[in-house]
Order: structure tokens, then sequence, then C-alpha cells
């Protein structure tokens, strides 16, 4: 009875704060043990052969089950509208949500590929990848990008209600699997690079008829005999299958890292509008892609969105290049990257100076900052400036003897250009933060002088859209930095890659995010007083209407 009393005596701010300061224990708990798991497994095995003698099987097997079960729910019931109310803006842009598409895609793919691998592994002789686990856990894996790209696209403005704090536990687990998905994706990815560095470096001491190489022999004979990725253990029974997942897995790593990041994201935004009624709404808001295309007013941004073009195209140009031609033993490819890689961003430096100064002819907003977009800014920035950092340093201190005179030079302008237009941008994007039109701005003429800094904004995030694709599939490659990891050690420079690349990409990503968003939503919208003239004379048409019938 005591119990009881006291139970009800709680009152029901103390029993939010329980729950969501739980939920967020729950991800680093959770997130500490997978970590601790595949510390313990790597110092018991130095040099594992394979990626799933890292990783514990049954906490993915626990993790994709909830994850699937929850989103089932918000599918379902949650979604509904005793459970949940909608928020007035979205919880991950347009342009976040067709980027979950197109990278749930891929995830798609390359999971399909990780299922059939395991089913004809079963043919293979003593195979590392004959695990009913691993299959069983793959297949859970295609079910959950299946249910989270449903739920991303679909409901994009779910504000949840409390549910006995299930929605932020549910919420916060959500993060935790993409979270964890991210990283075993990194380490996946890692241990190819590994390989491959090492490969290069047993060919490279053979021809130079080094003899103190049997360590090295040892483990690739051993990775040749098991398929440290599960794909080369086919090579005798499916060859044809082996070459292709063998060709294909790199480019679609990044695939399943993106997709996890949009997932870790639009979910985390979620949780914090759990039971939270500041931007609600009780109108259901229904996804119209037609009404949302012809809402767009790209009025004055024909040049910045021209120029933007031809540096996307300038790095797509560098992205095909690389994939045709780079290797571990020739840095032509390497030397063009740095040259187009400090053209990007020098261009990005001056449209950041000229936006930072036009936009102060825009009036001020109510808020004071950027929130959580500007943290999340400054720490992922922060890590794009240490890699730069450490171009710097490469090309200071490295004389690599490169037959391509200035080569060293090169380096370190690179890393200058990188660090000023990443300062300038994040200056820029503050900016954006506080500077916007008012709404009754709509209804008047305008001229280009009331888009100040409209052509930069554009501009700047189609070159941060550039780059983020540049280092996604390129950059945080090996092969891409060549004399960085001469310099530091092959080994130790695909540590360090993944240590520093996974939030420099993220810069790139949210800052694109944030500046599509400052494009579309801090400037008169001549289309949007349009369609609210036609949608109230239609309201003063059904008006008469009505009226009349009631007359009659």
């Amino acid at each position: 009875m005591r119990l009881k009393t006291y139970i009800e005596s709680i009152s029901f701010k103390a029993i939010f704060t329980l729950t969501r300061s739980s939920s967020v224990l729950y991800f680093f708990i959770g997130l500490g043990v997978y970590i601790s798991f595949m510390l313990t497994s790597l110092a018991s095995d130095p040099v594992p052969v394979h990626h799933h003698d890292l990783e514990p099987g049954w906490i993915l097997t626990y993790l994709y089950i909830l994850s699937i079960l929850y989103l089932s729910l918000i599918i379902l019931i949650y979604s509904k509208e005793d459970h949940s109310k909608h928020c007035t803006h979205s919880h991950g842009s347009a342009f976040v949500r067709q980027g979950a598409v197109v990278f749930g895609f891929g995830a798609i793919f390359y999971t399909i590929l990780e299922i059939i691998t395991g089913v004809l592994s079963t043919q293979v002789e003593n195979s590392h990848c004959n695990s009913p686990i691993n299959t069983f856990n793959s297949v859970l894996l295609l079910a959950f990008i299946i249910l989270q790209i449903t739920v991303v696209v679909f409901q994009p403005r779910l504000n949840l209600r409390f549910e006995h704090g299930v929605s932020q536990i549910g919420l916060m687990h959500l993060i935790l699997t993409n979270a964890i998905m991210w990283i075993r994706t990194i380490v996946k990815e890692s241990m190819l690079e590994f390989y491959e560095v090492m490969e290069s470096n047993i060919k490279e001491q053979q021809k130079e008829n080094v003899t103190d190489i049997k360590e090295e022999i040892d483990i690739a004979e051993s990775t040749k005999n098991t398929g440290y990725l599960c794909y080369e253990d086919l090579e005798n029974n499916h060859p044809a299958f082996s070459d292709f997942v063998t060709d294909w897995t790199p480019t679609l790593f990044p695939f399943i890292i993106e997709f996890s990041l949009i997932g870790c994201t639009m979910f985390f935004s979620m949780w914090k509008y759990v039971h939270v009624n500041k931007d609600g709404s009780n109108k259901r808001f229904k996804m119209n892609p037609r009404e949302f295309l012809k809402s767009l007013d790209f009025t004055h941004s024909f040049r910045g969105f021209s120029l933007g073009l031809l540096l996307v195209s300038l790095n797509l140009i560098n992205l095909f290049l690389f994939f045709k031609y780079a290797s571990l033993e020739d840095s032509t490819d390497e030397f063009i990257s740095k040259v187009a890689n400090s053209t990007v961003n020098l261009c990005g430096s001056i449209a950041s100076v000229m936006a930072i100064l036009s936009i102060q002819r825009l009036k001020d907003k109510d808020q004071n900052g950027g929130g959580m977009d500007a943290v999340l800014l400054y720490v992922s920035g922060s890590f794009l400036i240490l890699y730069s950092v450490l171009e710097i340093m490469v090309g200071a201190r490295h004389n690599s003897g490169h037959s391509i005179s200035g080569y060293s030079h090169l380096q370190i302008l690179n890393g200058v250009f990188s660090i000023t237009s990443t300062i300038l941008q994040v200056l820029f994007i503050n900016l954006t933060f506080i500077k916007g039109h008012e709404e009754e701005d709509d209804s008047r003429e305008k001229r280009e002088i009331d888009y100040p800094a409209r052509q930069e904004t554009i501009f700047l995030a189609l070159t941060n859209f550039s780059q983020w694709l540049l280092f996604t599939f390129e950059i945080q490659k090996t092969k891409s930095s060549r004399t960085e990891a001469k310099f530091f050690g092959p080994f130790n420079w695909v540590i360090l890659q993944r240590l520093i690349m996974p939030l420099s990409i993220f810069f790139r990503f949210h800052s694109t995010v944030v500046l599509v968003d400052a494009w579309k939503n801090n400037y008169p919208n001549n289309k949007r007083q349009i369609m609210k003239e036609h949608n109230n004379m239609e309201l003063v048409e059904e008006s008469r209407i009505s009226r009349q019938n009631s007359f009659d």
C-alpha cells in the first residue's frame, strides 16, 4: 500500500526525466558492450582473418529483432493519431529522405549479397562463413533496413507520445542499432583496406628480394584459405559470383555507412521531441511530392546552381579517375585529386566570404542560434580540421621524392584551403541560423536585393554535396592518400582514417542539409504566396457554395 502511494506521488516530470536519462545510459552501455567484445576478440586474435571473428553475433540478433519489432509498432500503431502528433517541421528534410532511399537500396543490395554468400558458403568445407547465426542476422538486417526506409520516408514529422517510456527507449534502441551498424561496417572496410595494404607490401618486398616477410606471407596464406570477407572462399565453387561481390563490396560499404548515419540523425531528432508540444500541430500532414515540388522557389539561384553543378562535375570526374586508375603503386591519381580538392575548397572559401558579407542584409530571427545543429557542426568540423592539419604536417615534413614538381607544396596548400573553407563555412552557417525573412514578405514584389547570399548558399550546398560524395567514396580509401600512408605507416594510417574520417564525412553531409534548409526557408517564397492565395480562393468558393446550398 505504501509502495503504491509512493509511486503515485512521483510526478510525471520526474518519471519522464528518469526514462529519458535511462535511454541515454542504455545507448552508451550497449555501445560499450559491443566495442568491448570486439576489442577482446582482437586482443585474443591480433590478426583476424574474418570480420565475423570480431563481432558478437548474439548482440546483433538482439539489436535487429527489437528494432524490427519497434519499427513495426511505429508503422502499425504509434503513427496513429491516438499515439502521436505531427510536427510542423520534418525531422528529416526531403534531401535526407531521398538520401535514405538511395543509400537504403544500396544497403539492401549489399545485404542480399551477404545473405547469398552465407548460403553458398555452406558448400565450402571448413568455411568461416558457414555460420547459421551470421546468415540469420543478415536476413534480420535486410528486414530492418526495409522497415527503417519506410519510417524515415513516410513518417518524417512524427512526434510520439510518452507511452510509459517505451518511445524514448525504443528510439534510442534504433539509434544504438544504427550506430553499431555504422561501426561494424567501418571495421569490415578497415579489414579490407588492411589486407590490400598487406598484399601490396608483400609484392613490393618480393620485388626487392626482401627475405624477412615470412609473417606477412603466412597471414596472406591464411586469409586466402578462409576468406577474410567471406568472398575468397567461394572462388573454387562460384568464381563468377566471388569476383562480382569482391568488385562491388568496396563501393557498397559507403551506402551502409550513410544509411545508418541518416537513421541516427532522424531518430535522434524524433527522440528529442517525444511528448514535446513545441512545434506540434493538430493537423496530420500527408506526403505530397507534387505539392512539395510546386512550393520550391528557385528565384535568384541560377548562377549559384550552375557554378555548383560545375564543381559537382569536377568531383565526379575525380571519382571516375580514382576508380579507374587508382593503385597503391602510382600516385598520379592522388595528385589530380588534391588539385581538384584544393580548387573546390578555394572556391568554397571565396563563396563563404561573399555570403558572410551579403547575408547581413537579411533580418534577424527570434531564435538565438542553431542549437544541436550548431553543436554537430562544431564537433564534426573539428575532425575535418584535424585531418587537414595532418595533411599540412605531412607536406611540411615528408620528402617523398615524388617526380611531380611542387607536390609537397600542393599537399600543404590542400590542407590550408580545407581549413580555411571549413572555418568560413561554419561562420556563415551560424549566420543562417539567426538570419531570415518574415513570412509577410512573401506578398510583396521581389528584387534580387531581397535574396542576399542565396546564390552563394545554393553554391555551397552543392559544393558540400560533391565533397561529401568524394569523401564517402574516395578520400577514406587508403589508395587516395598514399603520401600520408607512407609518412605514418600504412597500417597506422588505416587506423587514423577510421578514427577521423567518419565525422569529417558527417560534416559535409550535415552542412549540405543545413544549407539546403537555409536556401529553402530563409528567403521570400513567391510560389508559397501563390499557393496560399489559391487555397484561400478555394476556401471562399467552398463557403459560398455552402451558403448557397443552405439558402436553397
